[in-house]
C-alpha cells in the first residue's frame, strides 16, 4: 500500500511541473491520465502509437521506478537497461539512443548539463543489480 501511495504522489508531483502554470484542472486531468496508463498497462499514451513509443512504454512499466524525491538516473545508463530489456525479450531492431531519447522525455523530467539526467524515475531493483 505505501509503495503504491509513493507512486501516486511522484505522480501527482510530475503532473503539478508539467501543468502548474495552466491550473488545477490541467494538473488533474495529466495526473489522472498518467495514472490511468499505469494502471490498465493498455499502453493508452498518444506516444506510444509508434514502435518505439511502444517498447518504452513497456520497458517504463517493467524496469522503471517512480520517486517522489529528485533522485536522478543517467541517460546513458537507462538506455543500455533499455538494451539489455530489448535483447532479453529478442527485439530484433533495437532503437538508437536517440530515439530511445526522444520518447523518454515525453515521459519523464530530463535535465541536462555535461550530461543528460533523467529526474524523478529511477530503475528498479532487480533491473539495476
Amino acid at each position: 500500500m505505501e509503495a503504491i501511495i509513493k507512486q501516486r504522489m511522484s505522480i501527482m508531483k510530475k503532473a503539478v511541473q508539467m501543468h502548474e502554470s495552466e491550473g488545477y484542472l490541467k494538473v488533474l486531468e495529466a495526473y489522472d491520465a498518467m495514472w490511468g496508463r499505469i494502471i490498465s498497462m493498455e499502453n493508452s499514451a498518444p506516444t506510444s502509437l509508434t514502435y518505439v513509443g511502444e517498447l518504452v512504454e513497456q520497458f517504463a512499466a517493467e524496469c522503471l521506478a517512480l520517486t517522489t524525491d529528485d533522485q536522478k538516473v543517467q541517460a546513458k545508463d537507462l538506455y543500455a537497461a533499455f538494451c539489455d530489456w530489448c535483447k532479453a525479450r529478442k527485439v530484433e531492431s533495437i532503437p538508437s539512443q536517440r530515439k530511445f531519447g526522444g520518447e523518454m522525455i515525453l515521459r519523464f523530467h530530463r535535465i541536462k548539463n555535461s550530461t543528460v539526467w533523467y529526474v524523478g524515475v529511477t530503475l528498479q531493483q532487480e533491473q539495476a543489480a
